[in-house]
Parts: C-alpha cells; structure tokens; sequence
C-alpha cells in the first residue's frame, strides 16, 4: 500500500489541546531530527497537540503498520464515558509468579462486577486473557513450523555429511594412527587429538554460518524496505547459543565415532595393507549406514518440499474471483474531525461533511485522465484483505433473534469497482452512477449470499436493513437489492468466500455511530492501467499526490 494523506490518528474530537508522543522515524525524518522536538505543537484536526516524547527506534504497533503520533484517549469523550469503546484492545503484564489461569479468575469476577454496575454495555460480555505472543502470530505457526522441520532436515543432511567427510578422511589417515599407535600414543590421545581437530572445524563452520547470517538479514532489509518491523529484526542471543552447541554438538557426536574407530587400529594389518582403498568390513558398514542415511534424509526433505510446491501452485491456481493484473492500489486516509467529520452534539454519532464524498469523486476523476489509466474506482476494504461485518435484517421476512441475525461481509465501493477489478456480473446490474442519495439506496450482493439467505427466491429486488455491529444502530434506510456478482476471496485464497453486501460510495448515511465513519473517510484507490504501465509505478503515483494535493492542499 501507499500512504497519502497528513499524520492523522484521532479516533474522535478532543478538547482543546492534548499531548502527543511521536515516532523515531517521523522525528528524524519529518522533523529533521530537532534537539529541541519537546514542546513543539502541532495541530490535529483543530486539536493543539504538543511533543512530550519520542518513542524508541523500532517500537511499531503489534499488528504491523506504521504509526507516526500516539495521543492519549479522552475520557470526557461521550464514546469513551459511554462505554461503547469496543475497538480498544486492553493490554496488561502478569505479575511474577502469576500464571495465565489465576489471572483469567481475577478478570472473570472483574467482568460479573462490570456486568452487574453496567448492565447495558456488560451484560453478557466477558474477558478472556489471550498471551500477546498468541493474539499478534495467530496461526503463524502453521507456516512456520513446517519450515522449521525442513530447515531441521537440511542440517541433519549437513550433519551426516560432516560425518560421513570425517570417516573418510579417518579412513586417508588411517597408517598415520596406526603408526602413531605403535610409537607409543595411547588411545585417549588420538581421541583427543580427533575431537580438537573435529571441534576447531565445526567452530569455524560456525562462525562462517553466523557471518553469512548478519549478511543475509542485512540483504533482507534491504530488500523489505519499509515493512514492518524489518528494522528490527536482528540475531537474537539465544539464536547465536543455539548455532553453539550445535556446532559443538556435531563436532562431538559426528566427530566421535570415527576418533573411536581410528583410537584402537589393527597396526599389523594397517601397515601391511597394499591398498590404499582397501578398508574393513566394519569401517565400510559405516560409510555406507551414513551415506544410506543422508540419501533418506534427502528424500524427506524433497518429498515435503515437493508437497509444499504443489500445495503452492494449487493456492496459484484458486480463482480469487477478480483480475489482480496490471492493478495498482493507494490508500488515502481523510482526518476524522475539522472539515470533513463533525460529532453530533449529545451522543455517539459522527457525521461526515459532503466534502468527503466530493473529495473521492474528484480525485477519481482526475486519476481517470492520467494517460495509461485504464479505470478506477475506491473502496473502503479490498479483496483479501477482511472488511467490516454487517449484521442485516431481510424485510418482508420474520425478524431474527438478535442474537441470530444474519451477517455479512460488507464494503463500500464507488462506481466502476466491479468492471476495473473485473468481478462478474451474475444477474442484474452493477452500482453506478445513478445510485445516489436521492434515488432508492441499493446494494450488490455476491453469490454465497444469495444462497445463504435466498435459497427459494429471487433476491433481486428484495430490501436489506443493515446494522452497525455491536452498538447497535441501523441504517437509516433499507437497501434494495439490484445485483449479484461472483464470490470473491476476502480472509486468504484458501478459505472459502463469505456471505458480502457490496454498497455505493455516493449512498452514504448523514451520520454514522462511533467510528464506523472511518469505512467512509478512508479509502483504497484501485487503479487499471494498461500493460505497457509496468515499472512506472512511481509516476502513477505522483499524480496521486499532486490530484490530493490540487484537491486538498491543506491535508496533502
């Protein structure tokens, strides 16, 4: 993604002035580093924000991203007092000794006092301690622990070739043992001798292994640019003593048995030996238990590897249900407050100005006249990429218990977004021009949906109420339904598509609850070009920044 826009990070209006906390990279890079940062304001949203502090290189939030300001939360807010904050994420260390189990008793009688003095907002809602390292990897482990038993492969095969390199040079210096044997060195000194020999390899192994490391995770950074927390990553300790004993590990156990073998030799039978390839039966056993073993190891490793291969070119082959080619995209964030969103006097709404609206059109009309601009269109969530939940009543139909509506994926998209990401059209029509405030509102649903909630009759023309989840507040007006279109991946290619509702930028409410305004003021840009755009990205997207900035030049 490509971020325009001004710093904005205010969940709601504040008072008249508040503090603020900036980033590492946001005081180097915007502020150029100032020695005397502490103190300066600044204005957000007609908020005057001064600097207490800079936050350390690095810090970023849990979920990746970046963050340049961090303002505190206004208790006197109405959202806040009101306790409808249900998008703050509470975080807490344990005290030592504590265990996950004692802490969830604790926050379990937290949650029935919460419920008991604050039955409207509490009733029925309870805290469950999740460890951070479990909420922020999820299921990363599902990736990341096959190929960590592929990497463990790949060593144990490096393993059984050290090994198997060492007999065979105990094997070349077996008249050297032999006779070193027969001048008088006793079997404990030829052990010794080998295990330094095999350590001093296996140190400077690695030694280059962790050189090639630094290297490797220098070349990533590179390579990463500005995803998240690649400057962060580094050679952890406990990384570094783990390739130690590995290595010592190795040196002992694969250096071992042939500074055994090589400890006890038959000196008769060795310096009669006319030969040179010439080895016992025990010592050729060995070789060839060893090399069976790397061949079996290796067969392992190209079996999963195999397995992961096919497993990605299936996942290549999953028709996400859109044309993903020759498309560029950019996120725009509009501030939540001053000219384009206002809170309602007396309650938990926020309304948006038209200038929101007018901003978005503008700016698509602009980028529509950029040559090599095939279309373009805005949406509030892409494919792949999640989206709000709608919870949604059908009219004409038997009310559902609230604790059974249906529910939907739900995006907010302007014209022009199904034929420039190229979704098919299965019956009626698509959102266009024609859909605005003054005409019925109408939305577009895809097919899972239609069978879902449809599956005796013809959704086309049936109405919709949505609700914004959990406040709950309806929409002002129901929604006809005016179209159907393929289903498309919105949670990973390998999951299956869920039920969505598709409405028009340009039907919007006049207010929305909370902060479900951001699905308005914040926008994807989603940009066809032609095929001989490629590599003139960075055009493209100078023509972005100049359209916000002819628009908006306050907020560009």
């Amino acid at each position: 993604m490509f971020n325009l826009g001004r710093i904005f990070l205010a969940e709601e209006m504040q008072d008249k002035s508040q503090t603020i906390l900036v980033s590492d990279s946001f005081w180097k890079g915007q502020l150029n580093g100032d020695p005397h940062v502490l103190g300066r304001t600044f204005i957000i949203s007609g908020v005057v924000s001064t600097v207490v502090g800079v936050m350390p290189p690095g810090f970023s939030p849990f979920y990746g991203g970046r963050i340049d300001v961090w303002q505190p939360i206004n208790p006197a807010s109405n959202r806040y007092s009101a306790r409808q904050d249900h998008w703050l994420m509470p975080v807490g260390r344990l005290k030592p000794n504590t265990t996950m189990a004692q802490a969830q008793v604790e926050m379990d009688l937290i949650a029935a006092r919460l419920a008991e003095a604050y039955p409207a907002t509490n009733k029925e809602v309870g805290e469950k301690l999740v460890s951070l390292h479990s909420a922020v990897m999820g299921d990363v482990g599902t990736y990341l622990y096959p190929l960590m038993g592929a990497v463990a492969f790949v060593l144990l095969i490096g393993c059984v070739n050290v090994a198997n390199l060492l007999q065979a040079r105990t094997e070349n210096r077996r008249k050297e043992y032999a006779l070193r044997s027969a001048l008088g060195a006793n079997r404990s000194r030829l052990i010794q001798q080998l295990l330094t020999e095999s350590g001093l390899l296996a140190l400077l192994g690695g030694t280059f292994g962790i050189f090639l490391t630094y290297a490797g995770i220098a070349m990533i950074r590179a390579l990463a640019g500005d995803f998240p927390n690649s400057d962060t990553t580094t050679v952890d300790g406990r990384v570094l003593l783990f390739t130690l004993v590995v290595s010592l590990f190795t040196a002992i156990i694969f250096g071992l048995a042939p500074a055994i073998q090589a400890s006890h030799p038959d000196v008769n039978v060795v310096l009669r030996e006319g030969e040179r390839g010439a080895v016992s039966a025990s010592r050729g056993f060995a070789r060839n238990a060893l090399a069976v073993a790397e061949i079996a190891l290796a067969m392992v490793l190209l079996v999963g590897a195999g397995l992961m291969i096919d497993t990605i070119l299936r996942l290549q082959k999953v028709n996400p249900g859109f044309d993903p080619n020759h498309v560029l995209t950019a996120q725009i964030e509009l501030p939540e407050g001053g000219r384009y969103v206002e809170r309602v006097p007396g309650g938990d709404m926020e309304q948006p100005s038209p200038r929101v609206t007018a901003f978005y059109q503008e700016l698509l009309q602009k980028l529509a006249q950029v040559p090599g601009v095939e279309s373009v269109a805005s949406t509030s969530s892409l494919p792949l990429r999640g989206g709000l939940g709608f919870t949604f009543s059908i009219l004409g139909h038997p009310a559902p218990p609230p604790d059974n509506r249906p529910q939907a994926g739900y995006s907010e998209v302007s014209p022009g977004y199904f034929q420039t990401l190229r979704i098919p059209l299965r019956r009626g029509r698509y959102l266009d021009e024609r859909d605005t405030q003054t005409t019925p509102w109408a939305v577009v649903i895809n097919e899972t949906l239609a069978k879902q909630y449809f599956p005796n009759e013809d959704p086309i023309g049936q109405q919709v109420l949505l609700r914004y989840d959990p406040y709950p507040v309806d929409e002002q007006r129901p929604r006809q339904i005016v179209g159907i279109v393929a289903d498309t991946k919105h949670y990973g290619l390998g999951q299956a598509a869920p039920p969505f509702l598709y409405a028009s930028s340009l039907q919007q409410p006049s207010v929305f609850p909370g902060g479900t305004t951001i699905n308005h003021t914040t926008q994807t840009l989603v940009l066809r070009t032609s095929p001989d755009w490629k590599g003139r990205e960075a055009d493209l997207y100078a023509a972005m920044r100049k359209g916000v900035a002819e628009i908006d030049p306050i907020n560009r």
